[in-house]
């Protein structure tokens, strides 16, 4: 043993972690809470396209205005994502504050070029449009090799 007691070893941990202020903090983890899904297919596709979505809304309304966007436009579009989950951040229930201007999103294609496809249709553009309306800053993380594992 290196270290001569607990006390010394936690205050070593604690600060090893992004929040100095709150030290706890950085042992908080990960999202914990409501997830909304909607399962358009219960195709598997051994290789779907997947994109990860953040948005960064422009304050706490913005954020309810966008989510409401992406809903209303997955809900509504017969094709598109074979599922999607969404998460607002502010709705979860980990330790913490919470960014009530995060909005999060994955959505499963069945291919890379159906996704491109769909990204150019009028809907969509209109879509992302309302959606950037909201934003301060969005990203998108594309993984063209995700494999179902079972």
């Amino acid at each position: 043993k290196e270290r001569k007691s607990n006390k010394e070893y936690v205050k070593k941990l604690f600060g090893t972690g992004a929040n100095k202020d709150d030290l706890k903090m950085n042992l908080s983890g990960s999202y914990m809470g409501p997830t909304l899904h909607l399962e358009k297919s219960f195709v598997k596709i051994s290789k779907p396209f997947v994109t990860v979505s953040t948005l960064k809304a422009k304050g706490s309304e913005e954020a309810v205005k966008a989510l409401e966007f992406i809903k209303d436009y997955e809900c509504k579009q017969a094709a598109g994502p074979l599922r999607v989950t969404l998460v607002r951040i502010a709705d979860g229930v980990m330790p913490g504050p919470k960014d009530e201007s995060i909005i999060k999103w994955v959505q499963e294609w069945k291919s890379e070029s159906y996704y491109r496809d769909m990204t150019q249709s009028k809907r969509t553009i209109d879509t992302q449009q309302e959606i950037k309306d909201c934003a301060e800053t969005q990203s998108v993380i594309e993984f063209n090799d995700a494999q179902h594992f079972r």
